[in-house]
């Protein structure tokens, strides 16, 4: 948990379940904790105007949101990676939960 987002991209997470799958022994294989890129910008969206105040500018709000949109160090990956993962790698199941 907790460590998928300071991988730095996605093929290389694409990479490891494949050497995992590769592995045939594992049963499961669990990612947590890792943030949708498909909501993304709502979030930083909401972080900007709790950080804007009720009385910021559109311009001052647009600053605080490109300032955190380009601050952004973590992986961000839509639920979609994981649902359409070759069948070879997906095992039997595949949950994702928002």
């Amino acid at each position: 948990n907790s460590v998928v987002q300071y991988f730095p991209s996605q093929d290389y997470l694409f990479n490891i379940i494949q050497h995992l799958a590769s592995l045939g022994n594992i049963k499961t294989i669990f990612l947590g904790d890792i943030r949708s890129h498909a909501l993304h910008k709502e979030f930083m969206a909401r972080r900007a105007l709790h950080i804007a105040g009720k009385d910021a500018s559109r311009e001052e709000f647009g600053g605080i949101m490109e300032n955190l949109l380009k601050g952004e160090p973590e992986l961000l990956l839509n639920p979609g990676f994981f649902t359409s993962l070759p069948p070879a790698y997906m095992g039997e199941h595949v949950e994702v939960i928002q």
